[in-house]
């Protein structure tokens, strides 16, 4: 029986390996706390109508996040933190909440008519004129605002947990 040696180039590469999936590891954990509070800030920010018929609070509701891909329902937005595949998919709107977008980025003054079609130049002065409504941002300015954050804590976290690797 011949023993197989144990190169220092095999070592290094089965450091690397570990190395590699505890970072995953500690990555998808510390954005799993970072999305969480991003969620809640743009649920903070997101408006609420106050009329029953509207289903207060749907808007709010379709606000979530998700590792990989985000549902087809959803209606705006997606962040990735980082270049690898760990990212987290923040989404808003749902099957309910189909508005999300619309309240997002606002709407221009049009014809409810049907049949009225701006691209095909086919428009509508009869009929019921809808004034357009005013962007009310809930989703890109909390994204904004936390980026950097979420991004540095990622990279605290990393660079902790391969400085503690390394010194062993």
């Amino acid at each position: 029986m011949s023993q197989q040696r144990t190169t220092s180039l095999d070592r290094f590469k089965r450091l690397t390996e570990d190395l590699q999936k505890e970072c995953l590891q500690v990555a998808k954990t510390e954005l799993t706390g970072q999305a969480d509070k991003l969620v809640d800030t743009m649920k903070n920010a997101a408006p609420v109508s106050h009329d029953p018929r509207d289903n207060p609070g749907a808007l709010r509701k379709s606000i979530a996040w998700t590792f990989g891909v985000p549902p087809k329902t959803r209606a705006t937005g997606a962040f990735r933190p980082t270049r690898s595949s760990t990212g987290m998919n923040v989404y808003a709107g749902d099957d309910v909440a189909f508005y999300a977008r619309w309240v997002e980025f606002g709407t221009a003054p049009h014809s409810l008519s049907k049949g009225s079609d701006r691209s095909r130049k086919k428009y509508q002065s009869e009929g019921t004129q809808h004034p357009g409504a005013v962007a009310k941002p809930f989703f890109w300015p909390s994204y904004r605002l936390m980026k950097k954050s979420i991004r540095g804590a990622v990279k605290r976290k990393l660079a902790a947990s391969i400085k503690k690797r390394s010194a062993q």
